[in-house]
């Protein structure tokens, strides 16, 4: 984390000083920041989604633990706001809409939380010899995975 920061530091100075900054090195920052963000607001809304599901709403974290995700996350949208001040300083400059690429994660998580659960319940079904309900849950996903493997390829025209 210490080379990220310090690379994340890095630019943020560059930014900030008006300095030349490669558009290799800008897209990287970009895609870096995009990164940290979806990992770090996956694993809260994981949380939240576990927390509201199996525990009544009940914090899962320790308080401190949360308040440290809680900051690490407001530190990469700083670095973000600072990114999407850079505007006209490389021509492959894009500004990172923090509403959008939250709404985004949402969905995903919700679907990720849901097959990890049944993963686990299949798991526990198997170490009780009842193969038969653990085949189901892993069938059902087994069948959302084909669909979606096969609405994301691109028919071919014959020939």
């Amino acid at each position: 984390m210490l080379s990220v920061s310090g690379q994340r530091l890095s630019m943020m100075e560059r930014v900030v000083e008006h300095v030349s900054i490669d558009s290799e090195e800008w897209d990287a920052w970009r895609t870096m920041l995009i990164a940290t963000l979806e990992r770090l607001w996956g694993q809260q809304a994981a949380i939240a989604a576990i927390s509201t599901e199996y525990y009544d709403d009940h914090q899962v974290l320790f308080a401190n633990e949360a308040a440290e995700l809680n900051n690490c996350i407001e530190v990469v949208k700083c670095s973000v706001r600072v990114y999407n001040t850079g505007k006209g300083v490389v021509p492959s400059w894009k500004a990172i809409d923090l509403a959008a690429l939250r709404r985004s994660i949402e969905p995903q998580v919700r679907a990720a939380v849901r097959e990890l659960v049944d993963r686990a319940k299949a798991e526990m079904l198997l170490a009780f010899g009842e193969v038969e309900a653990a085949r189901r849950i892993a069938q059902a996903h087994l069948v959302a995975y084909a669909d979606r493997q096969s609405s994301a390829r691109v028919p071919h025209p014959p020939g």
